[in-house]
């Protein structure tokens, strides 16, 4: 069973009306105006950084929308996927909201309740976003600074344009019988209590996991580039085809891939 499919529901949303990728490990430290570097040649992707540091002049980030309602987010649940593969996002929020070590003793829990599948959502998700228009207009007299170490005909430059963030998330667990599974939270809340977090439980068995900090976990991009002739800066939305080790992935966003060994930005999405 896929971690995502672009059917998921969830995953429609993210990818045909915000046209977002999904982060592989939600971050604290994510920004509009962050740049990712996508090297052609080795099929890798840098970590990110400011295009600030970028560009020459230093371009002004426009004034952002910060903690607009993604109503439609909040609402939709992910289709059902596996317990062992879906908590492997679970647990990136938990180390992220501080409350990692209750990983092993989640996971018990449920395995003893006989899980079988797992499906999420974003209870309060929000979106932090740039006007595109004005940004483009920050970037007209803009260019790469020369010799910077990170410029190359070669390479391609993804811009952050919005961003998704919650904190919290939500989780049903189902067992092989498709009944929910219920444990037990008490001790657990009673373990967390000095990290601020908290976990809380529906009457249908989902529980909630609710964090101290507000995690990015999705991204709009825009493809950047530079015309050299022209001298000027393309922003293009980032729905190109975009090669990947086993195969080319065509959808809204940009979905790439790093080399083995590395940790892979975004989600891959089927």
């Amino acid at each position: 069973m896929e971690l995502f499919k672009k059917t998921d529901p969830l995953v429609k949303i993210f990818l045909e009306k915000y046209g977002m990728n999904l982060l592989s490990i939600p971050r604290e430290d994510i920004s509009v105006g962050d740049l990712y570097v996508y090297n052609t040649n080795n099929k890798a992707m840098s970590t990110k950084g400011s295009i600030v540091f970028f560009l020459t002049p230093k371009p002004k980030i426009p004034k952002l929308t910060i903690g607009a309602s993604m109503a439609d987010v909040t609402a939709t649940m992910t289709k059902e996927i596996d317990f062992n593969i879906g908590l492997n996002l679970v647990s990136g929020f938990l180390e992220k909201f501080g409350v990692g070590s209750l990983f092993g003793n989640i996971k018990a829990a449920y395995e003893a309740k006989g899980a079988k599948t797992i499906k999420f959502n974003f209870p309060n998700a929000t979106k932090d976003s740039v006007d595109a228009m004005e940004m483009g207009q920050n970037l007209i007299k803009t260019k790469p600074i020369p010799h910077h170490p990170f410029y190359s005909k070669d390479n391609r430059y993804f811009l952050v344009m919005a961003v998704a963030r919650a904190s919290a998330f939500a989780i049903t667990v189902q067992d092989k019988s498709k009944n929910n599974a219920d444990i037990d939270l008490s001790a657990m809340n009673q373990k967390i209590v000095e990290t601020k977090a908290k976990i809380d439980k529906d009457n249908n068995s989902a529980i909630t996991f609710n964090g101290s900090k507000n995690l990015g976990f999705a991204v709009e991009l825009q493809e950047l580039s530079y015309d050299g002739e022209e001298k000027t800066i393309k922003l293009n939305p980032a729905n190109v085809d975009t090669t990947l080790k086993g195969g080319t992935h065509k959808g809204k966003a940009a979905i790439i891939k790093k080399q083995p060994g590395l940790e892979e930005p975004f989600i891959n999405i089927e």
